[in-house]
């Protein structure tokens, strides 16, 4: 039975992993930006969140002058997705790129056709932190829903649907009280904010110069804008990231790397019938269900994102086993690019999803278990070239090469 201590470490995870969507913020736009916001920051780690914001208004003006963004609640905005995505952690004052930062600096920088690769690792972290909201919205477009009006209100109405089954799980499935009402009390959360956000008696204002009076928006129009951001950001992401064909928003349909996804996710059982309406429900991860003590939304979540994302872009997506010779020369290669900056060490997992990145192009995945596996072989059977520095910082491993050298600090 899981402790209290157990359910305060994991809160912040459960949340995120009961409902996989970024909630409503500026900075959606172009799911493309948060890769060079990647690029952006990588040369000024450890940066303050006040260069970081000036860097990416610097950068993006200097590609399309004409978005005159500024450093203001607007490229904050950005910084927020990023960090939703899983790209940007904050370390005590400072911003650094996380593990899956640096594996997609890596993508960019390492791989030939890294614009493809580049999108497969998007795909991968669009799932992970906002699937139920992309793939909703891919299947409501599927279905033949076009505009964004109406997409956002079928989303709605499946969203509060996701958190009706997953709260029937939770009093179906999980025993201990504590548990139980953690979960419960997260879904009821959200449930809240989404009926708020859709309740026609609430009102906000503009952020303008203009009266107050001016300000005020009707219902009808403050829904609206809640569901045409809500909805339009996700259909720009559904657009690059090749899943809906370009064009007019009522002309939009699905490719075959978006029916690819929603075979696969229905395959594994995320597809459910609730009232009639199909809705797309996706588990959590191993070590939350071994937290609560519970068995998971669906069978086969084992390396479930990387999966979907080598289905969507390679049409198949079979296992790969790497001996440790070729293990090594690839971590070799990739090294350079994951290394922590002031410190000749990298994190496991930014090797481990660098080079799921290069796998998933030529339809393949690596099992995380083997890959874990493997490592201590590696380090074993190489000791000369390799070691590994296991928790070296709080949890989570880290890898380093022998005989490198630090990453300047200039």
């Amino acid at each position: 039975m899981p402790s209290i201590l157990e359910l305060s470490r994991n809160k912040a995870a459960l949340s995120r992993e009961l409902l996989r969507r970024i909630g409503y913020t500026n900075g959606l736009h172009d799911i493309f930006r948060f890769a060079r916001v990647v690029e952006y920051l990588y040369p000024i780690i450890p940066a303050s969140m006040f260069s970081l914001k000036a860097e990416i208004a610097d950068q993006e003006n200097k590609r399309a002058p004409q978005s005159k963004l500024s450093p203001n609640k607007y490229v904050q905005g950005i910084i927020d997705v990023a960090r939703a995505l899983g790209l940007i952690h904050k370390v005590a004052a400072k911003l650094s790129l996380s593990d899956r930062g640096y594996a997609l600096h890596a993508v960019q920088n390492q791989i030939e056709d890294s614009k493809e690769a580049c999108r497969a690792f998007l795909l991968m972290l669009v799932l992970n932190s906002d699937g139920e909201y992309f793939l909703n919205i891919l299947n409501l477009i599927e279905k033949g829903n076009g505009s964004t009006v109406k997409l956002g209100e079928g989303l709605m109405e499946r969203m509060l649907l996701v958190i009706k089954i997953k709260e029937l799980w939770a009093h179906a499935e999980i025993k201990s009280n504590i548990a139980a009402e953690t979960v419960t009390g997260e879904l009821s959360d959200a449930r809240r904010v989404l009926e708020s956000a859709l309740d026609p008696n609430q009102k906000v204002l503009f952020k303008s110069r203009a009266t107050s009076e001016d300000r005020v928006l009707d219902a009808g129009d403050r829904i609206r804008r809640f569901l045409e951001h809500t909805v339009g950001p996700r259909r720009e992401w559904l657009t690059d990231l090749g899943c809906i064909t370009e064009g007019p928003v009522e002309s939009q349909r699905v490719t075959k790397r978006g029916r690819d996804l929603l075979q696969f996710f229905t395959d594994i059982g995320c597809k459910r019938i609730m009232e009639e309406k199909d809705v797309y429900v996706l588990p959590l991860s191993e070590n939350l269900c071994e937290v609560l003590d519970v068995p998971n939304l669906t069978n086969d979540p084992k390396d479930l994102f990387w999966r979907a994302a080598t289905i969507a872009m390679s049409g198949v997506a079979e296992p790969v086993e790497i001996d440790a010779r070729t293990l090594l020369d690839r971590i070799k290669a990739v090294y350079p690019h994951v290394k922590l900056y002031g410190f000749n060490e990298a994190e496991i997992s930014s090797v481990f999803h660098a080079l799921s990145c290069q796998e998933a192009l030529s339809g393949h995945y690596l099992q995380e278990e083997h890959f874990e596996h493997m490592l201590p072989q590696v380090t074993k059977k190489y000791p000369s070239e390799i070691f590994r520095l296991s928790k070296r910082r709080g949890i989570g491993g880290y890898i380093a090469l022998r005989g490198n050298e630090k990453r300047s600090l200039a």
